[in-house]
């Protein structure tokens, strides 16, 4: 199975939104795609279960443990993945790294995209 995670260095930014195209898009053109959402969130899991026609399912290493996200996605049959991050790539708890989008996809070895929105960022330029 070949996944991919989406994420985003902070919340807002079009997540959501791109991996539902993502999902869509895959399943438009035939794949059998399965998507997941980091964290316990059941209203993203919804709309990614509607996207891909088939139940998404929460990774969350809180409640989960390390084998149990193993053993949510090894009991994906799907050709893809595509798994929405939570929050921002490097929130966890306690602010530190546990249990963020990436520690998830250090432990699973997946490759993640970045969505970036450079929106109320200043830009000096010198001549």
């Amino acid at each position: 199975m070949k996944i991919i995670m989406i994420t985003a260095p902070c919340s807002n930014t079009g997540k959501s939104l791109i991996t539902l195209g993502i999902v869509r898009m895959l399943k438009n053109m035939g794949m059998d795609v399965s998507a997941f959402k980091v964290e316990p969130d059941f209203l993203d899991a919804k709309y990614l279960s509607l996207a891909s026609g088939k139940r998404a399912g929460n990774l969350d290493l809180y409640m989960l443990r390390e084998e149990g996200i193993e053993t949510a996605l090894a009991m994906n049959n799907g050709q893809y993945c595509v798994i929405e991050g939570t929050m921002g790539y490097f929130d966890g708890i306690y602010n530190t790294y546990e249990n963020s989008s990436y520690h998830i996809s250090n432990i699973l070895d997946i490759n993640a995209i970045l969505i970036y929105s450079p929106k109320g960022e200043m830009f000096f330029c010198y001549t």
